[in-house]
């Protein structure tokens, strides 16, 4: 074979450049495809940033091009050595570059969106075109094992890629043995180097401040090249082990500790500052605040019917659209008894929420007494439907629904959900069902004993909208496909049509189990685990800030007398309920006095307690919080100056009650208080 010329060799550069460049469109579609299927980043964003402007889409697929080429080039020039000591070249060693560059996406991605996993048996081709284009809600933070799947999927792979690399890259270098030797790949250490150097850089360039680089970064580092950076980033920066460095998202305060980190558990009076704020935690802030009260075994023993809404906001009780009251039955429950404004979730994420309002503690757990084993003590009946997998999250046990005299959730029906998937994260059914479940139950009831009556209703989760909710308020039924940030009115307009359709459901049980008990006194208890951000702050979803529109919740009591101090957190409910329910009561049903504290705040964070991204506490008219990323503080009482320096400037007596109070919560959690 003659050997080629100086021109060919200098032609080879641009075709060499536009193999890599082809090759690295393998991960990039496979990753873009998995992205939008598992978080919607590119459609309606649920409960993850969206990228929202139309011109961002050519950077970042113009920046996922490029960070994919350059881990192809890293890959290279380690395998390199490897593949040359084979004997192989041209074509051969692209086809094995290619395999290895596409395998390492996939198998990152598999483990993270397993699909047929959350699909469950609604997994099919015209379900996966669907989703595709509009993410369920089931996608997002599902993370199934599917082990067998996994593998089979992976072993299938291998076995294509060994029959296309044994056979393809023979028959092209045959037949094009000029091109086959043009496609050579620089020498390794070149490789490793431009490749590295790549990475490095797009890694510094999207984790600058800013909206833009945030909406690029969150894109980014859930690829498979960023994903291999940053652990090699944080990896060579963590000289103490603990997994904190220079380079971490959060700072570490102490580089050369291991026993110190941002998320170091605090020992108290130690004199050591463990995570690096506010200072050691002493005994006198070491108390987690909660409303305690003793359970009185006498004293009146009114029926309960407790409404449980998913992701309900709070405004949404007043409200109007197009002249049509949304929320009408509970408008007048709230005025006929008493509600407030200012109840909080911890955190807006459902399991969390709900089982502490069942423990009344900030980490409740299997085993852990809770309301139903309270109303069970005073010799009431227990009756617990969910629209909802009660299996969910270990729910069952946490809440101590197999401590209840009567249990139905969404699995029983499952051929009947309202929902796509049979995933416990997923499974719905509609509120007509389970009114229909709930009214069999009071048909039968023998008012023999005081009733306790829990009613999950779920209808105004993601995607707001499936066959079963009526129209109610004349607006156009909201498609899955509009579910998009240009398209929030119509969003909110189907969320809302959503939650009158609950408001109807919170009516018609209210009918139904005032009829089962003949008219005997009786108290009702209306509020939600959360609220919803409909794009008004860039995001759709819940759980990952502590924003008012996440973590306010409604929160409606007729019936029931006594103080209840606000602002009050969810953790307060059962407190509030020991010592007011007992109460003496006199002619017709009791109002409820709602007292504000201004003294008196609520602990919030977000997505979890034991490794927040944000913290706050919540008062009457404020709100002062701290991101662990930036290291700064934001008070939302004054615009002006929300932002606040990075708290390494001094120290700030507020910042120390915040980081005092979510040190006394956790260590509340570990002691199961």
């Amino acid at each position: 074979m003659q050997p080629l010329s100086a021109t060919q060799r200098a032609g080879s550069v641009p075709r060499w450049l536009l193999g890599l460049g082809l090759a690295a469109c393998v991960p990039t579609a496979v990753e873009m495809a998995l992205l939008s299927l598992g978080t919607g980043f590119f459609t309606d964003g649920f409960n993850s940033v969206v990228l929202e402007s139309l011109w961002l889409l050519p950077v970042f697929v113009g920046l996922s091009l490029t960070v994919d080429a350059a881990l192809l080039l890293l890959l290279w020039g380690l395998l390199a050595p490897l593949v040359r000591t084979s004997g192989m070249r041209g074509s051969r060693a692209w086809w094995v570059l290619l395999m290895v560059g596409a395998w390492l996406p996939a198998l990152l991605a598999a483990y993270r969106y397993n699909v047929y996993a959350v699909a469950g048996d609604m997994f099919n081709i015209a379900l996966l075109s669907h989703i595709s284009v509009s993410s369920s809600s089931s996608m997002v933070g599902e993370l199934v094992s599917g082990t067998s799947l996994l593998w089979i999927s992976m072993a299938a792979l291998a076995l294509v890629a060994i029959l296309v690399g044994t056979a393809l890259p023979a028959r092209l270098e045959a037949r094009y043995p000029r091109w086959s030797r043009l496609l050579d790949l620089p020498r390794p250490w070149l490789s490793v180097a431009a490749g590295g150097s790549i990475l490095l850089m797009v890694a510094l360039l999207t984790r600058l401040p800013g909206p833009t680089a945030a909406q690029l970064r969150y894109g980014l580092e859930r690829k498979s090249a960023d994903i291999v950076t940053t652990w090699v980033l944080a990896f060579a920066a963590d000289v103490d082990g603990d997994g904190f460095g220079p380079l971490s998202s959060v700072r570490d305060p102490a580089p050369f500790d291991g026993s110190r980190h941002p998320y170091a558990r605090e020992i108290v009076d130690n004199g050591v500052d463990e995570n690096g704020l506010g200072g050691d935690l002493s005994s006198a802030h070491a108390i987690f605040d909660r409303v305690r009260a003793p359970l009185d075994l006498h004293g009146p023993r009114p029926h309960v019917l407790l409404l449980y809404l998913e992701s309900f906001r709070e405004d949404l009780i007043g409200q109007e659209l197009e002249g049509r009251e949304i929320t009408p039955f509970l408008n007048r429950l709230a005025d006929a008894g008493g509600s407030t404004s200012h109840a909080y979730a911890h955190a807006a994420w459902t399991l969390q929420s709900r089982s502490q309002l069942f423990g009344g503690r900030v980490e409740q757990r299997a085993g852990d007494s809770s309301l139903i084993d309270d109303f069970k003590a005073k010799g009431y009946r227990v009756a617990h439907f969910s629209g909802q997998d009660e299996s969910y999250g270990k729910s069952q046990a946490v809440l101590g629904v197999e401590r209840a005299d009567h249990f139905y959730h969404a699995r029983f029906d499952m051929d009947r959900r309202s929902s796509r998937s049979t995933t416990p994260v997923s499974l719905q059914v509609s509120w007509k069902v389970l009114l229909e479940r709930v009214e069999a139950y009071l048909d039968e009831y023998d008012a023999g004993a005081p009733l306790f009556l829990y009613v999950n209703i779920v209808d105004t989760h993601f995607p707001y909208v499936h066959d079963e909710l009526d129209d109610i308020l004349g607006a156009p039924p909201l498609e899955r496909g509009e579910i998009r940030m240009r398209r929030a009115e119509r969003v909110r307009e189907g969320y809302a049509n959503a939650a009158a359709n609950v408001d109807r459901a919170c009516e018609r049980t209210t009918v139904a189990f005032r009829e089962a008990i003949g008219g005997a006194d009786h108290a009702v208890l209306v509020l939600a685990d959360h609220g919803e951000g409909l794009y008004e702050r860039g995001r759709l979803g819940h759980g990952q800030t502590v924003d008012g529109l996440e973590t306010r919740v409604p929160f409606i009591v007729w019936g029931i007398g006594g103080e209840w101090t606000v602002p009050l957190a969810v953790t307060d409910v059962r407190g509030l309920l020991r010592r007011n329910l007992p109460l003496e009561r006199g002619d017709g049903p009791p109002i409820p006095r709602f007292v504000p504290d201004p003294s008196r705040r609520i602990l919030q964070y977000a997505p979890s307690l034991e490794r927040p991204e944000v913290i706050a506490l919540r008062g009457l008219d404020r709100v002062v919080s701290y991101d662990f990323t930036s290291g700064r503080m934001a008070d939302e009482q004054d615009p002006a100056a929300a932002l606040r320096p990075a708290v390494s400037a001094g120290p700030d007596p507020e910042l120390d009650e915040l980081i005092w109070r979510w040190e006394a919560a956790r260590l509340a959690a570990d002691r199961g208080q």
